[in-house]
């Protein structure tokens, strides 16, 4: 677990190890049992991100500004949303090579995916609210 929370900052690794002391994702002893539960997680984790994506979208039009400015402040938030999977992704491709040659780098960039997705769901939701 220390290597997919190697790509992130500092602050974010404390901050999810410490909300949550069990941090690991899934604590599945054998790899293929592990990256089973990996790959539900990342699923629920995606699909949390959509749900807050999409609350924040529909609080856009509650804000009083007008028509003309929410949808520029939505357009921005898909454009940032999609950019901001690439950045993920590029991070965790970074625990890869942390691995490399490893037999669990594979399990730990899904774990570096859902834990970024995770925080990135939590960041809009906040925002929505």
């Amino acid at each position: 677990m220390i290597r997919a929370l190697a790509g992130l900052s500092l602050g974010v690794a404390i901050a999810l190890l410490t909300a949550n002391p069990a941090a690991a994702v899934c604590n599945e002893q054998s790899s293929a049992d592990r990256a089973d539960c990996l790959r539900g997680a990342l699923a629920d984790a995606d699909g949390q991100l959509f749900e807050a994506l999409q609350k924040l979208l529909k609080s856009i039009d509650k804000r009083p500004i007008p028509a003309s400015g929410r949808d520029e402040w939505k357009g921005a938030a898909v454009k940032s949303h999609y950019l901001w999977l690439g950045y993920r992704d590029a991070q965790c491709d970074v625990v890869m090579y942390e691995w490399w040659g490893g037999n669990g780098a594979l399990n730990a960039v899904t774990e570096c995916l859902v834990l970024l997705t995770r925080e990135q769901a939590d960041r809009i939701a906040r925002s929505a609210d």
